[in-house]
């Protein structure tokens, strides 16, 4: 009697385990996957804010090339991202300051997490605006242009 007991009890813990195990596998994916989410919306932010703004004052008295500031910022998002796909880097050139807008794919197949963080489409876009503006340099360059000097006067 004693060892039919046994058996049932060993039989109703697999079957338990077998459910835990599966919910917890299933938890435990999601929030890695969400960590890895997390972690590329951090990563395409900060290098596109810093790629940008260094790509600017790198360029200060010179001409702004496009394209070879998109190759390196590809370049560096391709190498960076974990799950996202990187679909196009497009710039907008303006007067006083540069938009710099990044689109990437979120490869997730539910819709309903695709919605969330995504769109219907799955794709996420991150926008990073730089403004190209040198107070200091136009100041100086005014005063020079009205004559002004920076000289100091001693004291009698």
């Amino acid at each position: 009697m004693k060892e039919m007991l046994h058996m049932k009890k060993e039989g109703y813990y697999t079957v338990e385990a077998t459910f835990i195990i599966t919910i917890g596998i299933v938890v435990l994916v999601a929030v890695l996957y969400t960590g890895l989410y997390v972690h590329d919306r951090v990563v395409t932010e900060s290098v596109l804010q810093r790629q940008t703004t260094r790509w600017i004052h790198q360029t200060e008295g010179k001409k702004w090339d496009e394209e070879v500031f998109k190759k390196k910022l590809k370049k560096e998002l391709k190498k960076r991202l974990f799950i996202f796909s990187l679909q196009y880097v497009d710039v907008e050139d303006g007067l006083t300051k540069k938009t710099v807008k990044v689109g990437c794919h979120l490869p997730v197949s539910f819709s309903f997490i695709k919605r969330i963080w995504g769109g219907e489409s799955g794709l996420k876009e991150e926008t990073v605006r730089v403004a190209e503006i040198w107070p200091a340099k136009w100041k100086w360059d005014a005063d020079a242009a009205r004559g002004e000097t920076d000289k100091k006067k001693g004291s009698g």
